[in-house]
C-alpha cells in the first residue's frame, strides 16, 4: 500500500514538473544523520 501512494505521487510531481522539464527523478532527498532532517537537492 505504501509503495503504491508513493507511485501515485512520483506521478502527479511527474506531470507537474514535465511542464518545466523536469522530472521527479532530478530530486535527491538526503537525510542529516545528526538531526535526522532531511533535505532535497536538485540533480541535472
Amino acid at each position: 500500500m505504501k509503495e503504491e501512494m508513493i507511485g501515485k505521487l512520483k506521478d502527479m510531481g511527474n506531470s507537474i514538473l514535465g511542464r518545466f522539464g523536469m522530472s521527479v527523478d532530478n530530486f535527491k532527498t538526503v537525510q542529516d544523520p545528526n538531526t535526522g532532517a532531511y533535505s532535497i537537492q536538485f540533480q541535472k
